[in-house]
């Protein structure tokens, strides 16, 4: 069985999560791929689309937050948008790449790929049995336009809205956002700090800014030292070199620039402080940290800090220096961690990438029937 799995470089959320489930269908004995759907027309403009992402998440916040809210207005199971029909301008090449790669089945982690395939499917063009894995606690425009297989939701709390907005029930399978971690895979603390090099006692606070570094981690950072100069402040700054650079600078605060240590980071973390990304907060939970999420995108990030904080998995407060303070009084609070980590048992399917290829594999055989 082969699996093609199609994201975008807009974010690293999209490529974790394929990468999660690609590595439970490979111990399986499956053959994966992992591409990029913006480089399947004649011209590549995945760096052109992410490049100009990464800007206006960075440096023009409030832009991105109308864009996204102009979206949810024209968003419609019954119209297709324009990003729809951008994405079908490069249905011939996409369609002679399908060809060539030969998959039985195709994942879809982005709402780009999942509209190209759409289109496809649309005019007669693809069987493939197909998927999207969403990755954000929350509807986010655009899905209810695509005719997939199945949809994976991080929730089941999150149905109601999906139906509402014109996906058929029969199609939604609450399995969860995939990690690349399961609980049993995590470090303990002790061993996850002398990896890093860090004192085994003491208070550790991470801090993380996602791939592209944004929301102001350097105030973070700042700020929680001022209140706990005792403790260990580590900074993952992601591409972000100017933020890098700047957090360097601050004593007693690690920094890291994008690193394959971020895992381990939060094993060794008594707190982290972080942007609400959906696979940042679903890793965070599934290994059990503590958390105060700050900076949102104003996105789906906003739905993810709302439907943690709502159930108790972690605290919301959208300013850093607010988000600091909170961090110090929940590391000093013992009884909250622990009830904190009770919900985020209880609400974040810890083996979701486990399951979604089973998904897959019912999916290939049942259509294979």
């Amino acid at each position: 069985m082969k699996v093609l799995f199609l994201t975008t470089a807009t974010g690293q959320g999209h490529n974790a999560a394929a990468e999660a489930v690609s590595r439970r269908l490979r111990a399986r004995g499956c053959e994966t791929v992992i591409g990029d759907i913006l480089k399947s027309g004649r011209r590549d403009v995945s760096a052109h689309v992410s490049g100009t992402y990464n800007t206006l998440v960075t440096h023009a916040r409030g832009f991105f937050g109308f864009l996204y809210r102009l979206g949810t207005l024209v968003s419609s199971s019954r119209v297709h948008s324009p990003i729809y029909w951008l994405n079908s301008l490069y249905a011939d090449s996409f369609q002679r790449r399908l060809e060539q790669i030969a998959p039985d089945a195709v994942v879809c982690t982005h709402i780009f790929s999942a509209q190209a395939l759409t289109y496809l499917r649309e005019h007669g063009r693809s069987r493939l049995p197909a998927i999207a894995v969403i990755t954000d606690y929350d509807w986010s425009p655009f899905w209810e336009e695509t005719r997939l297989d199945r949809y994976i939701l991080p929730a089941p709390e999150l149905t109601g809205d999906f139906v509402r907005r014109g996906v058929p029930a029969e199609k939604l399978e609450p399995l969860g956002i995939p990690v690349s971690v399961s609980p049993e895979e995590r470090e303990e603390p002790a061993a996850a700090r002398a990896a890093l090099g860090l004192p085994e006692k003491g208070t550790v606070f991470l801090c993380m800014g996602g791939s592209m570094g944004s929301g102001d981690l350097a105030r973070v950072c700042a700020v929680l030292r001022g209140l706990r100069p005792d403790a260990q402040v580590l900074a993952v700054c992601g591409v972000n070199r100017k933020l890098f650079e700047k957090v360097s600078c601050l004593p007693g605060v690690k920094a890291y620039p994008y690193t394959r240590e971020a895992g381990r980071m939060m094993d060794a973390a008594d707190v982290l402080i972080t942007k609400p990304g959906g696979l940042t907060i679903t890793e965070a939970a599934v290994r059990g940290v503590p958390m105060v999420l700050t900076c949102p995108l104003p996105s789906g990030e906003l739905d993810n800090a709302a439907f943690f904080s709502r159930l108790g998995m972690a605290l919301y407060c959208p300013k850093p220096a607010e988000a600091a303070r909170a961090a110090c009084r929940l590391a000093a609070d013992p009884e909250r961690q622990a009830g904190m980590r009770r919900a985020q048992r209880r609400h974040v399917p810890p083996h979701a990438a486990e399951r979604i290829a089973d998904e897959l594999v019912a999916l290939v055989r049942g259509r294979g029937k």
